[in-house]
Formats: structure tokens, sequence, C-alpha cells
């Protein structure tokens, strides 16, 4: 576990210095560069690289898959022939498949980034980006769905992860409009989820899909998924204001000003997975980490760096913006992944 943290900090080091030497590339103000660091250096990235937590291998494949998917838009016909572009598109395809296959959402996430790239694309490049959005899907679907898996007798999971934000919105829609369900609809929904009644209104919790999900009924046959989506899209129609709300409860704070980062201080259960239990040594670095983290994230106006809707909202905004002004639409694709 030493060892894996280990790499796990170097890797990002690394990764996080080239990205600083991009900047420079693209002549980038230093000014950007500074604040880079500074957030590179933060706690964040440190509880980051020394917790295992879901997901790391895949966000640090995929700092990669960008900084290749930003060559390809930003350099101009000189930088990317002397780097390569045929490099550049094969390192694209890559790092495409490999982020599909740590997070199946990379399989979309790259898909739809790679086929934006056909819309500013010219000539055979109009092929590769078709050939880019294509590969993870063919690796992902076809070659370890249907071939690999089958072969070594690993059998697919449940479908409660794609309609975990399904089972929410019915749910409430279920609790605070109980007249608007049949019985047979009520069934429908019941059969899907191996729970009742009356455990749906303790279980059910606003801010997170997790409590309900985790009921979703294993057994479920394909037409019973289907008559529950037929459902799901009925009461769309009847009651839009809770669906929107059931969403908004979920997700509706990474938009929001007042959410703050999200952080692991230590392993998830991990008084339960004893190789993951963390050495008593590293208990003072953790706690002042910590400490140091929570203290910045109430400096003004430091906390604004703090606040999730920064990311996933302002900046991509700006950048549109900025796109937009200067008419640079092709930039505008750098968005997509993001």
């Amino acid at each position: 576990m030493f060892f894996y943290n280990l790499i796990q900090i170097i890797v990002q080091s690394v990764l996080f210095a080239t990205i600083v030497c991009q900047m420079d590339r693209f002549r980038v103000p230093k000014i950007f560069a500074l604040f880079s660091i500074i957030f590179y250096s933060s706690p964040v990235i440190a509880f980051y690289a020394i917790t295992m937590i879901k997901d790391t291998l895949f966000s640090l494949l995929f700092v990669l898959y960008y900084m290749v998917f930003t060559k390809l838009i930003i350099n101009n016909q000189e930088e990317r022939e002397e780097q390569g572009e045929e490099k550049l598109w094969i390192k694209l395809i890559l790092l495409s498949v490999l982020i599909a296959l740590l997070n199946k959402k990379g399989m979309y996430l790259a898909s739809f980034s790679n086929i934006c790239l056909f819309f500013i694309s010219h000539g055979k490049k109009k092929l590769l980006s078709l050939l880019s959005a294509a590969t993870p899907i063919l690796v992902v679907v076809l070659l370890m769905g249907q071939i690999l898996f089958p072969l070594l007798k690993i059998f697919p999971g449940g479908k409660q992860e794609a309609l975990g934000f399904t089972f929410q919105q019915v749910a409430l829609s279920l609790m605070e409009h109980p007249e608007t369900f049949t019985e047979k609809e009520k069934d429908v929904f019941f059969v899907v989820l191996d729970i009742s009644p009356e455990e749906l209104e303790k279980t059910y919790d606003p801010y997170s899909t997790d409590g309900i999900k985790n009921y979703y009924h294993f057994d479920a046959s394909n037409e019973e998924i289907r008559d529950f989506i037929k459902l799901w899209i009925r009461h769309f129609f009847r009651t839009p204001q809770t669906y929107l709300r059931a969403t908004l409860s979920v997700c509706g704070g990474y938009f929001a000003p007042v959410k703050e980062h999200d952080i692991y201080t230590g392993t998830v259960w991990a008084d339960k997975l004893g190789a993951f239990l963390q050495p008593e040594a590293n208990e003072p670095i953790r706690k002042t980490l910590t400490t140091l983290f929570f203290w910045l994230q109430y400096v003004a106006p430091l906390r604004f760096f703090f606040q999730d809707a920064l990311y996933y909202f302002w900046f991509p905004v700006f950048s549109l913006y900025i796109f937009v002004k200067k008419r640079q639409w092709g930039k505008t694709v750098l968005l997509a992944p993001i």
C-alpha cells in the first residue's frame, strides 16, 4: 500500500509539473502558472495522493488525455507536425481506451469529446476523429463485454448506476403525489426496487442516490426495466417540477456558490478492510493537513477557490464567453470533456 501511494504521489507530481510547463508553451500569463503551482501544492492534492480512494488512476489518465486533446486543438499545424500529429492521434486513442476501461463513464466522455473533433478537423483527420470516438466503445462494449468477460466467466453487474437518478425522481414523485400513481404503476416500481413503501420513506435521501439505488433488484428482467422506464417517462409529464427538484437536490450544489470541496481525510471503511488501515505514523500528517485544509476554506478570498461551482460552472462559462467574444468557434470543443 505504501508503494502504491508513492506511485500515485510521483505520477501526480510529474503530471502537475508537466501541466505548468505546458502552460508556458501556450504562453499563458505567469500569474496563472503561479496560481496553478499554489493549487497543486494545496492540502486537497496531498490528500488525494495519499488516500486510497476510487477513480484516482482514471483522474490521472484523464489529465493526460485532456493534454493530448488540447494539443490537437490549440497547437497550430506547424507545431502539430513537429510533435508528430499521427502520434498525437495514436496517444489520444490509447488514452481514450484507458479512461474507458478505468471508469465506464470515461467511455461516454471520450467518445463524445472525440466526436466533437470531427467538426473542426479536415480530410483524413475526420476519419481519425471517428476512429477515436468509436474505439473506446468497441473495446469496452464488444471486446470486453461480449468476448473477454464471458470467456473469463465475469458476469455484468446491475443497472442501478445508470438508473439511480430515475429511481430518485420517481420515488420523490410517489411520496409527494401518491394520487397520481395507480396500483399497477406502484407494482412496476417496487418490482425493480427490493424495498417496501414504508422503507422507502425512511431510506430516501434527497441529497444522494446511493440510499435508494442500493435496493435495486438484481433479478429484474429487461421487460420489467422497460416497464419502469415507461412509468418514469409518464410521470415526468405529470410532475416535472418534482423531477427537477429531485435532480437539483442531488447535483444542484455543484452550481451553487456555497458548496465547498468534499474531501476524504481517511480511507472509507478502513476499519472493515484491514489492508487499507493507515499506519499510526501517518496520523500527525493527516491531522495537520486536515486542519490546514479546513482553515484555508474559511480564509477570504481563498475560500472562493474551494468552491465546486468555480470549477464546474464559472470556469467553463467564462471560457465559453471568451471563445464566443473572440469568435474562436473551434476552441469551444475544448469544453467538451469538461
